[in-house]
């Protein structure tokens, strides 16, 4: 980091009866193939305001929670055309601007012979924290009919504005469907985990879950600091394609990434970050239903991390009957290293330098890495969840007689852990040591879970699933264009040739 730096729906039988659904409900995402997921949004049949022409992804903030959603004012109405059926349900959440309050919400069914059944009584929407709704279908007449929201009181006069988090139809979790959780730590060295031979037991639970999958034991960063990496990571664009490279540039607002690609594909996009590199401000909402800002400007630490997993858990819990993309953001890494009391010593016995509390760090945010599969697992979701594990870049400690990161581009910043855990879809055991690119993951995962298309043309870390190797790369690029300081660097594998510019 520089500086302070969200189903398949109801399954109704024939393809041409789900083709004819499909325009119906106005839907806007890419058709997936027809083992995949699918979410109908429901916003492109309402009738009343709408999103305007211009705008393609409007979100919303309340609190340090950004969501997708419609803006507009009661009294406002929308009806779409719905056929009921077994473990339907539709899903949305409301808000009002601060300030507002008290704006009624009814939600109905009503047939096509006028019988109506209230779905949801006259909630009130306010303007703290969004609501969050979840309505079952499945006990409705199994007859055409249409689903009516109404905000407001029919007929009165435009008053206060309300925001609608896009409303999605979906049945409950197809056991043929895989999730995907990303989780980012950063600052993590790729030499200082347990996975790539560390000697200190700084990560005993991701080291579990590695052994699990296949281990990228050369994965390196583009660059070395967190905003360009991460947009790498998101859009398989390095830096210099993507155009994000330094404190004034953001993901451009027409670039696909990897959450765009899946919410496109009918799965629920989450991300939690706790790094102010990585915010909606700078274009990483793109795809995210639901983008939370988990306390970034305390990156300096007071905020208790576990916690922050606790509330994402929380949160994770409202969405997992659906297919999900979560991404989770981790900064305890990042300097300054402050652990929890006991944490360095776990690992460096009498810890003193400040290489004992940077693992003291590692171990605190394996530990809650370890709390979130186990409630996985305990979900029962382990078996069709993909698990990706990475940095943004690492660290240095005067091994070039500096410290920090993105000041150089050599291998202690550049490294990074990498792995993939997905049973079925990816090898186990499997370790892959020649040089991989973190650009290359997300099209990979999307391979891995069959959705597309693919966010670029290079070649995938797994071009072979069962576990083949595919050829060695091109030569590397490394970046650094943040005036006053730029530093270019390429490697070819074996030999790297730095520049100061």
């Amino acid at each position: 980091m520089r500086g302070s730096s969200f189903w398949d729906w109801f399954p109704i039988g024939k393809a041409a009866m789900l083709l004819f659904a499909l325009a119906i409900l106005g839907c806007k995402q890419a058709q997936p193939p027809a083992a995949a997921p699918v979410a109908q949004r429901l916003l492109g049949a309402c009738t009343g305001e709408t999103y305007g022409p211009e705008i393609r992804e409007p979100h919303v903030t309340i609190g340090s929670d950004t969501r997708v959603a419609l803006t507009a004012k009661s009294p406002w109405r929308c009806e779409v055309p719905v056929t009921p059926a077994e473990n339907l349900e539709v899903a949305f959440a409301i808000g009002a601007p601060h300030g507002v309050a008290g704006v009624p919400l009814r939600v109905y069914f009503e047939t096509t012979d006028g019988r109506r059944d209230l779905l949801q009584g006259a909630a009130t929407i306010g303007d703290v924290a969004w609501q969050d709704v979840k309505l079952d279908l499945g006990s409705l007449p199994r007859q055409a009919g249409r689903l009516i929201f109404e905000v407001g009181n029919p007929g009165s006069e435009p008053s206060a504005s309300f925001y609608l988090a896009e409303p999605v139809l979906f049945q409950k979790h197809d056991a043929a469907a895989n999730n995907l959780i990303l989780i980012l730590v950063d600052t993590l060295r790729g030499d200082h985990v347990g996975f790539n031979g560390y000697g200190r037991p700084t990560t005993p639970n991701m080291d579990r879950l590695a052994a699990e999958g296949t281990v990228f034991t050369a994965a390196h960063s583009p660059t070395s600091w967190t905003r360009p990496a991460t947009a790498a990571l998101m859009t398989g664009l390095e830096p210099d394609e993507s155009g994000v490279h330094n404190l004034h540039t953001r993901i451009p607002p027409n670039r696909r990434t990897l959450a765009s690609v899946l919410r496109d594909a009918g799965y629920a996009t989450m991300a939690y970050s706790r790094n102010p590199n990585v915010l909606p401000v700078h274009g990483f909402d793109r795809g995210f239903e639901r983008f939370v800002d988990a306390d970034s400007k305390d990156w300096g630490r007071t905020t208790d991390e576990h916690a922050v997993i606790d509330k994402m858990l929380v949160e994770l819990d409202r969405i997992r009957d659906r297919p999900f993309f979560l991404y989770l953001h981790l900064n305890q890494v990042h300097a300054p290293y402050a652990p929890p009391a006991g944490y360095a010593e776990m690992v460096a016995g009498e810890a003193a330098r400040p290489v004992d509390f940077y693992d003291g760090d590692i171990r605190y945010t394996d530990e809650g890495v370890g709390h979130l599969w186990e409630r996985i697992r305990s979900w029962g979701l382990d078996s069709r969840t993909l698990l990706a594990v990475v940095a943004d870049h690492g660290e240095e400690f005067g091994e070039h007689g500096g410290g920090s990161h993105g000041l150089t581009l050599y291998e202690e910043v550049l490294r990074i852990p990498m792995f993939i855990r997905g049973p079925g879809k990816v090898p186990a055991g499997l370790r892959i040591d020649r040089n991989v690119r973190l650009a290359a993951l997300a099209d990979t995962l999307l391979s891995l879970l069959g959705q597309g298309p693919p966010l670029t043309q290079r070649p995938h870390l797994l071009e072979d699933p069962q576990g083949a190797q595919p050829a060695a790369s091109d030569p590397f690029f490394y970046s650094l264009d943040d005036e006053p300081r730029r530093v270019h660097a390429v490697c070819d594998g074996h030999w790297k040739y730095i520049s100061w510019m």
